[in-house]
């Protein structure tokens, strides 16, 4: 009985002191220069036309590659 009685205890001091922590608040990196905090709107021509430059590349094609099929290193299958 003491136990059940104990576990409950932390229990509720626990759950006390998750409730009355401080709420965090985000604060942008100064560091990061992609880390603007700002909330600015979506380019959507800029992502239209970066989605078209990516279509059709396989998931394991690098966007170096010229054609995706152009693997020609060393571990590449033989065709």
């Amino acid at each position: 009985m003491i136990v059940v009685l104990s576990v409950a205890a932390v229990g509720v001091i626990l759950l006390a002191a998750w409730s009355i922590q401080p709420k965090r608040t985000y604060t942008p990196d100064p560091d990061d220069p992609l880390d603007d905090g700002s909330t600015a709107p979506i380019d959507r021509e800029e992502l239209e036309k970066a989605e078209r430059e990516v279509r059709g590349i396989s998931a394991t094609a690098s966007p170096e590659d010229e054609r995706p099929e152009d693997d020609w290193g060393p571990g590449s299958p033989k065709r």
